[in-house]
């Protein structure tokens, strides 16, 4: 890789992580990519595309899970086109807003066996306001997997209040998860 390859690819990852950021939320924000192309001067014809980046994402093995967050629903709608573009098998789940639903575990139990299916058999996710179940799916977000090297498969511990799944197979396409919710 040359070196203009080099800061391409930097400033393709910089985008990727830092172009959602809000100037009228930070204060004295500048956008990292600009600092970046006032110093390097190849960097005027470089466009960001944001459908090529998720696409990209989506087809790296290597990557680790997507979260988008956004002030509307049209991530889900550009999330779904993606996904049937490139023939990708997907679950959309979506988390109830009634307080009932949030606080009770039936609730919490269905949707988490929803997950354990699809995790199992490589389905992508695209999770949205399902607040209540995240913080149960903390190991399989940071990639803390178990190996089986005997077998050469994956596992992952899932939990939910006093419920503990100690090795959940993991497939391999199960590599990223998408999850959109709204800016307050």
């Amino acid at each position: 890789m040359n070196e203009k390859e080099i800061y391409i690819s930097c400033f393709y990852y910089l985008q990727n992580n830092f172009s959602g950021l809000n100037s009228n939320i930070i204060k004295n924000y500048v956008p990292i990519t600009s600092i970046f192309k006032d110093k390097i001067n190849f960097f005027e014809n470089i466009e960001y595309n944001l459908e090529k980046a998720l696409i990209d994402n989506i087809n790296d093995q290597d990557s680790r899970y997507l979260l988008l967050i956004t002030n509307s629903s049209t991530s889900d709608f550009l999330i779904e086109y993606i996904l049937k573009k490139i023939n990708k098998v997907y679950t959309l789940l979506i988390g109830s807003q009634f307080t009932n639903d949030i606080f009770q575990k039936n609730y919490s139990m269905k949707i988490l066996n929803k997950i354990i299916v699809n995790v199992e058999y490589g389905n992508f996710l695209i999770f949205k306001n399902l607040d209540t179940i995240y913080f149960s799916l903390y190991d399989l977000f940071n990639l803390h997997f178990h190996y089986l090297k005997e077998i050469e498969k994956k596992y992952v511990r899932l939990s939910l209040g006093m419920i503990n799944i100690p090795r959940l197979f993991v497939h391999d396409r199960t590599s990223r998860r998408f999850s959109s919710g709204s800016l307050s």
